[in-house]
Order: C-alpha cells, then structure tokens, then sequence
C-alpha cells in the first residue's frame, strides 16, 4: 500500500452532540470525468488562460516537488491553527504561496504560477507500464484540491482536503519518527514524497498514523472535539490489512501480470525489506505451518511496530512472540474482511 493512497474521497464528516466527529461511508461513485475542460481560471493573482504557446509547462518532477511543499507547509500551518480558527481554503492558500515565493506587486508570481498549473494539468494523467492512461497518483488529486481549471463535477470538496491533508501530515510525522523506516527526519519524507519515488510503507506505519488520528484526546486536549471513533477505527485497519495483503500478493505476480512501474516511476521500500521477510517467513512456517502467506506478511507487519521493534535476533523473537496473534488474522480472512 503506497503513501498516495491515503485520501478520503468517500468518507462524510458530521458532528453531534458534545462535539463528537463522526465518519461515514456512503458508497459514493468517482468523479466524473469532463471531456471539456475549462479555458481560463481565476485566482488570486488574477487569470491564468490555458492553450497558450507563451506558458511553457513545468515537468511532472518540479510539480511533484513543489506539491509536496505545499503539500508540508500547509500541514505545519494547520496544526499549529488554533482549533476554533478559520483555516484557509486550499484553493486560495496554494496562490498565495506563490505571493510569498516570488513578492507581491509583480507578473513573476502570476507566471510562475501559470507554469505550475499547466504542468499540473498536462501531467495528471500518465501511461503505465502497460502504456495504459492513469492517474498520476500525486498530480490528479492535487489537481482536484486545487480547483485552478477544473471542473466542477471534479473538484475535490474543502472538508474531504482538509480530512485527507490532517491524515497525510499524521502519516508523514508517523513514518519520520520510526525508526526502522531509517528516514533523516520529516523533511526527507517530504523530499521523497515530492520524488519521483513512489513510497511504500509497512502497514503497522498506517495503523499507528489511524490510532493516532481517531484516538481519544478530549482528555488531553479539552478544547478539542473528541474524534475518538473505534468502529471507523476499526473498519480502517481492516481496509488496511486487506490493502495490504493484496499488493504483496500482486507483488508476486509475474509475466504479464506483474507490477511495474510507470515508466520514469521508481518502487521506493521502506523499512522491511524482501530478504528480511523471507527469514521471518521461514520461522513463522516452522512455528505455524498452516500461515498462508499473506497472513505471514500481515503478522509480521504487526511484529516489527511499536518502540520496541528492531531489526535481527530481536525483531525475530519478537515475531515469535506474537505467533499467538495468528488466530485473529485467521478470522479475519475466515469473515472475509482480508482476502
């Protein structure tokens, strides 16, 4: 499961009484796509007309760069927001980075901006390997929070962004502070994020960044609503797992079905890596012949979160120790919830 998935497209917030948030999921169906895109967008900084031969596009790097920026900035700026302050729209907050960038009163920060929202544009679908278009997994939901040309029927709504920006600067402090990710702090998440890596997290990362997100924290902090939710809780750790559990399985996958990447695209794996699993997979089969091996991969993501974990013999006993886990995920996969 890649750090791009995390988005919230199908969950609607409301609150009830005592300030409680709650998630549901309504089954909604994907954006439409508009065969008809719109010829101008107003901003800020004033137009920006599309088609023109002037604007050269920046490429599909420097708009993932400069996205994961904006991306960072904007997560800094929320959470230090006093929680009964207005946060500004995305829509208006990415223009305005352009304004702090390159000053106000001039043509520089309207150009430089033109460029990005055309490579944007232009760079939000890709070939895959297959030569096959598709989203390009950063770009295409930018391109929706933004809103700068994009249509209606298309645009991401300000509170799905605000959930999925909450989540991902969660995830982002998460895997820095791991430290079997090896990661030289929260920056060099950013950095490869905004790479043309496309990052691969161990499940137990998107797990804590989950429990960390919908624990309860009225407690500690009072001016805050309670976002404690154990059933969505829940319902998001199975979704998780079986996520996860089917991308290894796809992983292994050969011939014409196997995974590649998007061509210019590189598979970039944190932490846990193939060798290390394939020794923890061979004393889990001793232990418990009857693993399959997705529930292998499952139990060993559990295994290797936490303070504790490490790597070598101690990660190995570790593992060991939680081979009683095994009946949980059995039942899991037993009900159907991980495939």
């Amino acid at each position: 499961m890649g750090a791009d998935e995390i988005r919230r497209d199908q969950f609607v917030k409301s609150v009830g009484e005592g300030g409680v948030i709650t998630y549901f999921m309504p089954g909604n169906p994907p954006p439409a796509r508009s065969t008809k895109l719109p010829e101008s967008a107003m901003t800020s900084l004033g137009e920006i007309r599309f088609g023109r031969k002037d604007i050269q596009a920046m490429n599909v790097l420097m708009c993932r760069k400069l996205v994961a920026a904006l991306y960072q900035v904007k997560t800094d700026m929320d959470q230090k927001a006093e929680p009964s302050k207005f946060r500004q729209s995305f829509a208006s907050f990415v223009p305005d980075q352009f304004v702090q960038l390159y000053g106000k009163g001039g043509s520089i920060a309207l150009e430089k901006f033109s460029q990005f929202a055309y490579g944007v544009r232009e760079n939000r679908i890709r070939l895959n390997a297959k030569e096959e278009k598709e989203d390009e997994p950063i770009l295409y939901f930018f391109w929706r929070a933004c809103h700068h040309g994009v249509p209606l029927d298309e645009r991401l709504p300000h509170e799905d962004f605000d959930f999925f920006i909450e989540l991902l600067g969660i995830l982002a402090e998460t895997a820095a502070g791991e430290h079997t990710l090896n990661l030289a702090g929260i920056g060099a998440f950013w950095n490869m994020f905004g790479s043309m890596a496309e990052i691969q997290l161990p499940a137990f990362v998107y797990i804590q960044a989950l429990e960390r997100r919908f624990r309860e924290n009225a407690s500690i902090e009072p001016e805050m609503p309670n976002t404690a939710h154990p059933e969505l809780l829940s319902r998001l750790k199975k979704i998780t797992l079986a996520s996860c559990a089917k991308f290894w399985s796809d992983s292994k996958l050969t011939g014409r079905r196997a995974m590649l990447p998007a061509p210019k695209y590189k598979p970039e794996l944190l932490g846990a890596h193939g060798a290390t699993f394939d020794v923890f997979a061979d004393m889990l089969e001793a232990a418990a012949p009857q693993l399959t091996e997705p529930e292998m991969q499952a139990l060993y993501q559990r295994a290797i979160s936490g303070d504790e974990a490490g790597v070598g013999s101690s990660a190995v006993k570790k593992v060991m120790e939680r081979v009683h886990e095994e009946n949980m995920i059995r039942s899991l996969f037993k009900a159907g919830e991980l495939p």
